[in-house]
This record gives C-alpha cells, structure tokens and sequence, in this order.
C-alpha cells in the first residue's frame, strides 16, 4: 500500500510537472522505465540529467560557426590536423546530441527483418520500433518494406 501511494504521488507529481502530460506519453514513459529497471522517478531524473549535461544543436552549431577555416583537400586537411584538434573534434561530436543504444536487445527483431533488408538496416528499423518513432529514410523501398512496424518518413534530396 505504502508502495502504491508512493507511485500515485509520482505520476501526480509528474502530472503536475508537465501540464496536460497526455496519457500515452505517460504509457511511454513508464514503458521505457520499466524496460530500464528503474522507476519511473529514477528514469526520468536520468533522462533530464543527461538532456540538461547536454549542448543543444544550436549551441554546437554555434561552436563550429565559431572556427574559422577554408577549403583544403581530404589529404592536406588530414596531414594538418594536430592532435589536439583531432581531440576538439572528436569532443564535439560526443557533445552532440546523440543517444547510443547497444544493439543486443534488437538483434532477435533484426533476424526477423533479414528477408526484407540488410542487417544494418535492420537494427536501424527494430531501434524506431522499439522506441515506438518514425524512422527517417531517403530510401523508398525500405520504407514500404512490408514488415516494418513504425512509421517512415522519406526524405526528398
């Protein structure tokens, strides 16, 4: 009971966090709190702490915007990145925004898409399913793959 009580105050808590917070997003939420072993109190602190610690696309944007430069070939760009600037590099792009999911969990989906597209793709696919979200391709066959169970969005070039 004590338990009970203690969840009812959360989702309430959160409920009035987050205005007119809609039902399935909640259903979401709990869903991917569940999934991490952790309450949905531990999940979303996590999930905020780790949106809060990281730069906004515009903030990175901003930072490379801020570099100078010019057009140099492949080669020459290569002999002439120092160390230390191969670090900077690599630092802003694990400051993007960019969420990691070991692919593990989704290999048992991946197998079952085998017929339709290559394994690559695949994980791709099982992770937009599992995260119940759009995947975004330029590749109009894999988006009317008959076995994909999310939704697709094509990108025009």
């Amino acid at each position: 009971m004590h338990i009970s009580t203690r969840v009812c105050g959360c989702v309430e808590s959160l409920r009035q966090l987050v205005r007119d917070l809609p039902a399935e997003v909640h259903a979401s939420l709990q869903r991917r709190a569940e999934a991490a072993g952790q309450s949905l109190q531990q999940y979303l602190t996590n999930e905020l702490s780790r949106v809060a610690q990281s730069p906004t696309l515009a903030d990175v944007m901003e930072r490379i915007a801020q570099r100078s430069g010019g057009r140099v070939g492949f080669a020459t760009a290569v002999d002439d990145l120092a160390d230390e600037r191969f670090r900077d590099a690599v630092d802003d792009l694990l400051a993007l925004p960019i969420a990691r999911f070991p692919t593990g969990a989704l290999m048992s989906r991946a197998f079952e898409l085998r017929a339709n597209v290559t394994a690559s793709v695949a994980c791709y696919v099982a992770l937009a399913e599992a995260l119940e979200c759009t995947l975004v391709t330029s590749d109009q066959r894999l988006a009317n793959a008959p076995t994909i169970n999310c939704l697709t969005e094509i990108l025009r070039q």
